[in-house]
């Protein structure tokens, strides 16, 4: 585990900040921010845009906290990079009338609106893009 190697070779103590990519942040996150309970809060209500990710990044941010108490975590949002993007960019996969009546659905990157099937954007996609409104 990366806490017995940092422990064995005397790195333990040298930590001042930790870092975590995490898969979705909702429209909030456009940059960097440092994790409190609120940004938890937002976090868990982003699980349906990313229902394998956002569970385990979340893990590691409470690990992270029990096992460094007082240093700050960062939270680094895949999403807030596709906010930087062409909006042509990054709605090309989503469907005009889900844009227009969902703001959401512009960052559900992460979910497969198109891969797979056509969205159905009254149903399952539609509820799941609305959590984090």
């Amino acid at each position: 585990m990366l806490l017995n190697e940092l422990e064995k070779h005397g790195l333990h103590d040298r930590i001042k900040a930790i870092g975590h990519r995490i898969a979705h942040g909702g429209e909030k996150y456009h940059e960097s921010v440092l994790i409190d309970q609120d940004v938890l809060d937002e976090l868990k209500a982003c699980i349906p845009l990313a229902p394998l990710h956002n569970p385990a990044n979340i893990s590691g941010i409470l690990a992270a906290q029990e096992h460094f108490p007082g240093l700050p975590n960062v939270g680094v949002m895949d999403t807030s990079f596709h906010q930087t993007m062409p909006e042509r960019a990054y709605t090309y996969a989503v469907p005009r009338e889900l844009r227009k009546n969902t703001p959401s659905a512009a960052t559900a990157s992460t979910a497969p609106v198109c891969a797979t099937s056509p969205p159905k954007p009254r149903g399952f996609w539609a509820n799941r893009w609305k959590i984090c409104a």
